[in-house]
């Protein structure tokens, strides 16, 4: 599977937010296919955010296209 395009601006807690993502898709039962590509979305937002957070409407977003 491709990694997401973004503007990278930080890469500090990318893995952790891949890992988040991964788990919780995976715990709503999505394929393993499905998580990847859940925790990848999650960790580009990451990335190419300054702050390396995700506010809760972008979180919640993220949740609900999948």
């Amino acid at each position: 599977m491709n990694a997401n395009s973004v503007n990278v601006r930080s890469t500090t807690g990318a893995g952790d937010a891949f890992n988040a993502g991964l788990l919780l898709a995976l715990r709503q039962d999505k394929t393993f296919k499905e998580a990847v590509a859940f925790a990848n979305a999650v960790a580009s937002k990451i990335v190419a955010s300054d702050k390396s957070v995700l506010l809760a409407h972008e979180a919640s977003d993220l949740v609900s296209a999948f």
